[in-house]
């Protein structure tokens, strides 16, 4: 008897060449720097009269789609913690300081990425007597990412000019365990960053295709169930 197995043989070679196009496409994204911008002050630093410098370049809008902006931080603080205890408890405690750089849209009412730096000192022995002990406190480059990925806020990155970002940077530090009442902890210093900006986007005209990985396991797996298919009809058949 003789049989035709064309009709049945392309429908399920066919079949998973069209899941494969049906597949979520993903677009291979690019990066491009804003350039690096820095500040340096006495903290705190208001961010009401205190901006990144030089201004950022924008993102050009010729290149693509803006997806993303990354901040990627090297935040650094020189200067020291003062403590007076006057409880006449004697103390010994573990100080820790901690430096929050917050960077602002350019209106200046939004926090659009934020850093910090810490350090810490150990066993610090505080008298209770009213005399001030004064722990020095320094930390270098601590390396730091925040993502900004809410496109209402890529308006003002978009465009062939600058843009310039305000800054507010403040200290804080605190003892554990705590202290004896009255005392006061003062942190004092001069405190800056480094702040680079790259654009993540998507390049005009860029072709969507399959993940590579997703569309290889699917196929195999298509192609396989569609030989047993047609081995199982042939068998039929006959």
């Amino acid at each position: 008897m003789r049989v035709n197995y064309r009709r049945g043989g392309y429908g399920l070679l066919v079949t998973p060449i069209l899941c494969l196009l049906s597949l979520p496409a993903v677009s291979s994204a690019a990066m491009i720097s804003g350039g690096t911008a820095a500040f340096t002050g006495t903290l705190p630093v208001s961010h009401a009269t205190t901006s990144l410098t030089p201004p950022y370049m924008q993102f050009n809008p010729a290149l693509g789609t803006l997806l993303a902006i990354h901040f990627d931080f090297l935040t650094s603080f020189n200067g020291n913690v003062t403590i007076t205890d006057s409880s006449t408890v004697d103390s010994t405690v573990n100080v820790s300081f901690g430096e929050l750089v917050n960077v602002y849209n350019v209106s200046n009412t939004t926090v659009l990425a934020t850093a910090s730096g810490t350090a810490s000192a150990s066993g610090v022995s505080v008298p209770g007597n009213g005399s001030a002990v004064v722990i020095p406190i320094v930390f270098t480059n601590v390396s730091s990412t925040s993502t900004l990925s809410n496109s209402a806020q890529f308006s003002p990155f978009i465009g062939t000019g600058t843009v310039s970002l305000p800054v507010g940077a403040v200290g804080n530090a605190q003892t554990s365990p705590g202290l004896f009442l009255p005392f006061t902890i003062d942190a004092s210093g001069i405190g800056s960053a480094e702040v680079e900006i790259t654009y993540e986007y998507t390049p005009l005209g860029k072709i969507l295709t399959p993940e590579p990985a997703t569309a290889a396991f699917v196929g195999l797996g298509l192609i396989v169930f569609g030989a047993f298919k047609m081995r199982g009809r042939r068998q039929l058949l006959r």
